[in-house]
């Protein structure tokens, strides 16, 4: 899938309360991120991690396997939460009257403002230092074109734009897929299809939630077939994903919030599961971001908080920016892919295996098939993997 091939990369888990953002760097050399996925969703490469019992002297349990045996790691009754955020193909190619290629992202599915028939929306720009305001943009040989309004900050790579399109329109005559900034290459047909997961279905995303790309039928069927249970919840994924920290002290880094809903059904199975005792495993990054901002009343088991809002279906939004030292309330489990180095996501895995939960799954797509060569070497203060 959409992920960093497993050969040779050494990560260092940091330790609890190491904010510097230099402690979650490593090296990553280009070869070893997937440009393509795998031909079956399933098919990618699987490394599981292990803590039974939460014992931090112990060195957890590793294995490689496949993403199709994933089920062999979840206990019946376990509780899957899965994102079905859909993605927005908000890549959008458009030219100079000079020829000159111009990439945009918007940034939302909503206009900011609307004036004289035209549609205004703030939208990041590649490359920025081509353009100055006022000038056209065309989309291809269409009769419509966008104009910039506004550079806004010199340094930012974001613009405010104008369409005489709605922004509905705009995306489905001219969107692309969004694919990663790793992925050297340009969208192609089967990514309309691979880069949203098989149950994505509140469009939102300014990128897949893609620990649920690997997701595919047969895996659901044998989900209900060993009677674990699964939910859905919707967290859009925004800037936040693609904001890179330039702060050298990570906790002065702000995250930029992102809109999350939970349904009363998922909101009951989720308490239920809680109550029982049962394990809450998070599909992705974006699912345990917003179990985690749902603030449990200790004093009512039945009833949930939100951002100080109460009722049974929750909308809110949420900028938790989780890091080593977060006490985690509602995980116990996390299926993700590998992240990038000085990302708020790798800071998150290292806070989630510097605690040292019972169950850790990467799924990762690799063309190069060394094996697992080590273990994790763990320590009072640091995990190491090594694969």
């Amino acid at each position: 899938m959409y992920a960093l091939a497993g050969d040779c990369l050494l990560l260092h888990f940091s330790s609890m309360n190491d904010n510097k953002l230099e402690s979650y760097d490593f090296s990553l050399p280009k070869e070893l991120i997937a440009q393509k996925p795998t031909e079956k969703r399933s098919s990618s490469r699987l490394l599981v991690i292990n803590h039974e019992n939460n014992d931090f002297a112990c060195d957890p349990k590793i294995k490689e396997s496949t993403f199709a045996c994933v089920t062999n790691f979840l206990r019946e009754d376990d509780l899957l939460v899965f994102n079905d955020s859909k993605v927005i193909p908000v890549r959008i190619e458009c030219f100079k009257e000079t020829g000159a290629k111009i990439e945009i992202f918007l940034l939302d599915n909503k206009a900011i403002r609307r004036h004289n028939s035209r549609v205004y929306f703030c939208a990041m720009v590649k490359p920025k230092k081509k353009l100055r305001e006022n000038i056209k943009l065309f989309l291809g040989k269409s009769k419509h074109h966008l104009i910039v309004e506004d550079l806004l900050e010199v340094d930012s790579k974001f613009c405010i734009i104008s369409s005489s399109l709605s922004i509905d329109s705009l995306v489905e005559q001219f969107g692309k897929i969004p694919l990663p900034p790793y992925i050297d290459r340009a969208p192609d047909k089967l990514d309309e299809e691979r880069y949203q997961t098989i149950y994505a279905k509140t469009t939102g995303s300014l990128a897949a939630p893609t620990a649920g790309l690997h997701f595919d039928s047969e895996t659901f069927e044998e989900l209900k077939r060993k009677n674990i249970d699964t939910v859905f919840l919707t967290l859009h994924i925004g800037l936040a994903t693609f904001t890179p920290i330039i702060e050298e002290d990570i906790s002065n880094h702000n995250m930029h919030s992102e809109q999350f809903s939970v349904s009363e059904e998922a909101l009951s199975k989720i308490l239920k599961a809680k109550r029982d005792k049962k394990r809450i495993i998070a599909v992705g990054t974006t699912s345990l971001r917003a179990l985690e901002s749902l603030e449990l009343d200790q004093n009512r088991s039945d009833k949930f908080q939100i951002n100080g809002l109460n009722g049974k279906n929750m909308f809110g939004k949420t900028d938790i920016f989780i890091k080593p030292g977060y006490e985690f309330k509602l995980v116990d489990g996390l299926i993700t892919n590998f992240h990038l180095p000085k990302s708020t996501l790798f800071i998150l895995i290292s806070a989630f295996l510097g605690s040292f939960f019972p169950a850790f799954l990467f799924a990762f797509a690799g063309f190069s098939t060394k094996a697992i060569k080590n273990n994790i070497k763990a320590s009072s203060n640091r995990v190491r993997l090594i694969y």
